[in-house]
């Protein structure tokens, strides 16, 4: 016998959060990756200087590296 309670509404919403997230997080990783690109060309900064610019964790960096 199941005991629990199915709410659709509640499990939309989650979704819709899940949703939202994901989209926020892409949008800052492309804007990280722009920044980046930006450095590079105006300032001459190689990849791993621009990034360190902007305050990048060097373990994020072939993350970064990847989506260029």
């Amino acid at each position: 016998m199941l005991l629990t309670e199915y709410d659709e509404e509640l499990h939309i919403n989650n979704e819709k959060d899940i949703s939202y997230n994901k989209g926020l997080e892409q949008g800052r990783n492309e804007q990280l990756v722009e920044s980046i690109k930006n450095l590079m060309t105006n300032l001459g900064l190689s990849a791993e200087d621009a990034m360190k610019s902007l305050g990048i964790e060097q373990a994020n960096f072939d993350k970064y590296l990847k989506m260029m």
